[in-house]
């Protein structure tokens, strides 16, 4: 499965970064990471549907959403250290390793 910001369909949850809002589906996220699984289960109430995630650029929580739904993410020079950063805030842990490996070359 793959991410679109167009298919907004049984989407149930609203990511909001830097102002932008992220259509999204709680299942995967949750699939994706402890961060989310604690956010929407122990952090917020039942009918909360927006969340906004603090010290993420929009573009690396794009990157992480996106990785969520298509298990691929394009790692730089350029975004590797916010990436990571972000990753391991938001404690997804396969990017934490990819970003690690990436490193390492």
């Amino acid at each position: 499965m793959e991410y679109h910001s167009y298919d907004l369909q049984l989407c149930d949850v609203i990511i909001e970064v830097e102002g932008t809002h992220f259509h999204a589906h709680r299942s995967v996220l949750c699939e994706l990471s402890p961060y989310f699984r604690a956010l929407f289960a122990r952090w917020s109430s039942p009918d909360q549907f927006m969340y906004t995630i603090p010290g993420v650029a929009q573009k690396i929580m794009k990157s992480i959403i996106q990785y969520g739904y298509s298990q691929r993410i394009r790692i730089t020079r350029k975004n590797v250290q916010a990436l990571l950063e972000a990753a391991d805030y938001l404690l997804v842990e396969d990017i934490v390793h990819l970003c690690s490996q990436f490193l390492e070359k």
